[in-house]
């Protein structure tokens, strides 16, 4: 099938647009859902609230997962480019492909005559070539910097030695001097602990004894004698 009509079968699918897209941004981003309110004029088939999916809309299946109208074909190695037609099919290398041998499958395609459809591969050599050289530079300077710190070590090293080893000499070089007699001093005399005097006992003072009360019938008899 030609482009132009596949492009004209392909402008008739409306953008099936979620509820209330146009009202939140964040719900453009998350793509269809079916609408389930139970008033949701979306889901009553409401003229103007939008369209909603239906299987009226597909495309047909002649044209269907076509790129520029070419079939895709994944490409992992360069093994897998052999017997593809130019005409017919389109190339897609893989995200988990490398650089280097990207760049192999991207000459061989061009050899080839093949289309691919997720590399530019007339400016694809330059970029990575590019690429390497800076990688290269960056390992330069890496190793720069390491060989830096080695040499800074190995210098910090030989000083620490050095202070090291200078003491030792020193100590050796002074010779042992007489020591001189330091007259002994007499020990002072202990004093005698001081006798510890036995306090004597104290003595409790009697309290003086009650007078007991005379009762005043017997007061009145000697009155009278």
């Amino acid at each position: 099938m030609e482009l132009k009509l596949i492009k004209e079968l392909r402008k008739r699918v409306p953008k099936f647009r979620r509820q209330e897209a146009h009202r939140r941004k964040r719900l453009t981003k998350s793509g269809w859902r079916v609408p389930r309110g139970a008033q949701s004029k979306l889901r009553k088939h409401h003229k103007g609230k939008g369209v909603r999916v239906h299987v009226g809309y597909r495309i047909p299946k002649v044209i269907r997962g076509l790129i520029k109208g070419k079939e895709p074909v994944h490409v992992a190695a360069i093994s897998d480019l052999k017997g593809l037609d130019k005409t017919k099919q389109i190339v897609i290398i893989n995200s988990s492909v490398g650089m280097k041998k990207r760049l192999e499958i991207v000459k061989q395609a061009i050899k080839l005559g093949l289309e691919i459809q997720n590399i530019n591969a007339q400016k694809y050599e330059a970029v990575v070539k590019k690429k390497l050289e800076a990688r290269k530079a960056g390992s330069k300077a890496r190793k720069a910097k390491k060989d830096k710190r080695k040499k800074k070590a190995e210098k910090k090293k030989a000083k620490k030695d050095k202070t090291e080893e200078k003491p030792k000499e020193e100590k050796a070089e002074v010779k042992e001097e007489p020591k001189k007699e330091v007259p002994k001093k007499t020990p002072a005399k202990k004093k005698a602990p001081a006798k510890k005097i036995a306090a004597e006992p104290i003595e409790k003072k009697k309290a003086p004894a009650k007078k007991k009360p005379v009762k005043k019938k017997a007061a009145k008899k000697e009155a009278k004698k």
